[in-house]
C-alpha cells in the first residue's frame, strides 16, 4: 500500500484510514475462506403438540456415542438448499416426516455450520434408513409458560450430547418454546381441517 507522500494531520489520517480500510478486507477474506472450509449442515428439531398442549421433542441416539442423544442433522448435497436437505436428513435419522416451520436458528463450530429448522410431524414411519443403527426418542417439554415445563425441558437437555454445537441448537429451541408450542398448534389445526382430516371425520 502506498502512502501519501505529503505530511501533516490530513495525510495521517487518510494513511489510517486506508490502512484500517485494508486491515479490515483481509479479515473479511479470511473469514470467507473460513467459512468456505467448514461443512454445510442442516436438520431439523421435529416437534408435535398433544391436545393437552404438552410439547413434544423428537431427538435420536447419536452412532458415535451411543448413550447421548442428539438432532437429526447431516450434509447438504450439492444443488440442495438447507431447508430441503433438513427434512430429507430427519426422514433419513429418525423416520419422519411432516411440514418445515421456522428456522430455527444457525450454529457453527470449527467443523461445520448448521442450519436447523423446526419439522411439525404429521408421519412416524415404522421403518427407515438409518433405524437399524439409531433409536428415537419422544420427549416430553410440558407446556411451555406453565409450572413443570422447566424441569421437563432440563430432562431433555441433559439427555442431549455435551458438545457445544448440539447445546447451543438446543438453547436456540429453548428460547423459542412458547412461541414453537403455538405454531404446533395452528399447524395441527391445518392438517385436520385438511383432506386427510376430512377423511378422519368420515370414518368416525
Amino acid at each position: 500500500m502506498e502512502l501519501p507522500s505529503s505530511s501533516g494531520p490530513a495525510a495521517v489520517l487518510v494513511a489510517l484510514l486506508l490502512l484500517a480500510a485494508t486491515t479490515a478486507g483481509w479479515r473479511w477474506l479470511a473469514r470467507r475462506r473460513a467459512f468456505a472450509r467448514l461443512r454445510l449442515r442442516a436438520g431439523c428439531a421435529p416437534l408435535r403438540v398433544l391436545p393437552s398442549g404438552r410439547l413434544h421433542l423428537l431427538l435420536i441416539k447419536s452412532r458415535k456415542h451411543p448413550g447421548v442423544y442428539t438432532f437429526p442433522a447431516g450434509s447438504i448435497e450439492r444443488g440442495e438448499s438447507p431447508a430441503t436437505a433438513a427434512a430429507r436428513e430427519t426422514l433419513e435419522e429418525a423416520g419422519v416426516t411432516g411440514r418445515l416451520g421456522r428456522r430455527l436458528g444457525e450454529i457453527a463450530d470449527a467443523k461445520a455450520h448448521t442450519t436447523m429448522y423446526v419439522l411439525h410431524v404429521e408421519e412416524e414411519h415404522a421403518h427407515w434408513q438409518e433405524g437399524h443403527e439409531r433409536e428415537r426418542e419422544w420427549f416430553d417439554l410440558g407446556v411451555p409458560g406453565r409450572p413443570g415445563s422447566e424441569q421437563a425441558v432440563l430432562r431433555a437437555r441433559d439427555a442431549l450430547s455435551s458438545k457445544p454445537s448440539t447445546r447451543g441448537l438446543f438453547e436456540q429451541l429453548r428460547a423459542q418454546l412458547i412461541e414453537l408450542a403455538q405454531e404446533c398448534e395452528r399447524f395441527e389445526q391445518k392438517w385436520a381441517a385438511g383432506p386427510r382430516g376430512a377423511a378422519r371425520a368420515a370414518r368416525a
